[in-house]
């Protein structure tokens, strides 16, 4: 299956006001002219705001017919519920913005991500484009570390796709060969989907890793889909995660 992404190179990721970073957003299904598929549109966004923060995660469905919007929003599995609001929150208003008139977007915050489309995507994963957010700092001594963290995302992966109803799972990996490196990494998918369909999804990402275009030797990355998420840096960036001597850690 082929699946297009882009790369996107990061010195370092950008907060906003709220605490959370926008890492990417895109816009399709231009429309103009059309009042109740724009008004759907802001409903279903409200609906994803005000529900979010109860359980990290929320969908919903406004309108009928070729009016239908389908929403869908998810926070990371280690975030407060004041953050996971607040990231909602933003993401909405400034997807609303960055995507107006169109009737299909996503947005990824490093905490969050919300996405809409006039096509019922739910448990559905296979068709959409992702990115390769990267950091610009290369990775020490690459054919020690890359192995290293794909052996991290891949127990983070199946940790993600055992969870249940949550699919997330986080892990820090310390690498004896390079001084006691720690590397910190996360997995998650969006929870309309079964555990089979988030292991394919999170595999496919985690095939973006090694190879030149994607992460390939660089000491952090952020790997986006519509459906899922897979991040690594060197730097704690869980909450909370504590690396100890342990070859690895799962929290």
């Amino acid at each position: 299956m082929a699946i297009t992404y882009h790369l996107v190179l990061l010195s370092v990721l950008l907060p906003l006001a709220g605490g959370a970073s926008l890492l990417r957003y895109q816009c399709g299904k231009n429309f103009t002219g059309d009042g109740i598929l724009a008004s759907n549109i802001g409903a279903g966004l409200a609906d994803l705001v005000r529900e979010s923060s109860l359980l990290g995660s929320a969908n919903s469905t406004r309108g009928a017919g070729d009016n239908t919007i389908y929403g869908l929003s998810l926070c990371r599995g280690d975030v407060t519920s004041g953050d996971c609001s607040t990231c909602i929150a933003d993401a909405a208003g400034n997807i609303s913005a960055a995507c107006a008139g169109h009737a299909q977007a996503i947005v990824w915050y490093d905490i969050c991500l919300i996405r809409f489309d006039t096509e019922d995507f739910n448990g559905k994963w296979k068709n959409g484009s992702g990115w390769v957010v990267r950091s610009s700092r290369e990775a020490p001594n690459p054919s020690i570390f890359v192995p290293e963290v794909e052996e991290l995302i891949r127990q983070v992966t199946a940790a993600a796709a055992g969870a249940g109803g949550r699919l997330f799972g986080r892990m820090a990996r310390v690498i004896r060969r390079l001084e006691g490196l720690a590397v910190y990494g996360m997995a998650q998918c969006t929870r309309d989907l079964e555990g089979g369909s988030c292991r394919d999804c999170l595999d496919l990402l985690a095939g973006w890793i090694p190879v030149a275009g994607g992460c390939r030797n660089s000491s952090g990355c952020n790997l986006l889909y519509s459906s899922c998420v897979i991040r690594y840096e060197t730097y704690n960036f869980l909450s909370p995660v504590d690396a100890s001597s342990s070859a690895s850690l799962q929290f």
